[in-house]
């Protein structure tokens, strides 16, 4: 064995970690890369924790939010609705397309800016929140796990002591006896 460790030091370095540095010149150390990557993820998750971070919405911004709520529905069902209508009158329905026929073509292009800039900017805001409610995670468990601690705690200090019989076992009982004299 001694020759054999003779030959292998200069490969081996004197802790035995020569080959793995060795080795890590050419190969990136997984496990390490895995430690950079979770400390990466965790810084990330704390800038967005501490950017995103603000209290819950009010009254008004959830009554808001349900208004906010009313265009996509409304146009999908007057859409279906408009349909419905053409079957029932359609010399109803051919004199409001004759009507909309006569929009100017400008107006057709405002209406459009119009409704894109409010789905475009419904869809902006709804990730941000998303966002934040994603960046609040960490903190929500984090008070989880304090809530945890303080319940298992609580049990823990209820549990009956060591003095305290759980089940009466006559050979325990003449064993501890026995140990006592």
């Amino acid at each position: 064995m001694g020759v054999v460790s003779q030959i292998l030091k200069p490969f081996m370095g004197s802790s035995g970690q020569g080959l793995v540095n060795s080795i890590e010149i050419f190969k990136e150390n997984s496990e390490k890369r895995a430690v950079r990557d979770l400390e990466l993820k965790k810084s990330v998750i704390d800038q967005f924790s501490n950017e995103f971070s603000y209290g819950y919405s009010s009254k008004f911004n959830a009554f808001i939010d349900g208004v906010n709520r009313l265009p996509r529905p409304l146009m999908a069902f007057g859409a279906i609705g408009i349909w419905v209508s053409a079957m029932i009158d359609p010399i109803w329905f051919a004199t409001r397309m004759q009507s909309l026929a006569l929009v100017p073509e400008p107006l057709w292009w405002l209406v459009g800016v119009v409704v894109s800039f409010y789905f475009g900017g419904r869809f902006q805001m709804k990730s941000q929140e998303f966002k934040q409610n994603l960046a609040m995670m960490p903190q929500e468990i984090d008070k989880m796990r304090q809530v945890i601690k303080r319940i298992s705690r609580h049990k823990i200090d209820e549990m009956p002591s060591d003095k305290q019989v759980f089940f009466e076992n006559s050979a325990l009982q003449r064993w501890k006896e026995a140990r006592d004299e």
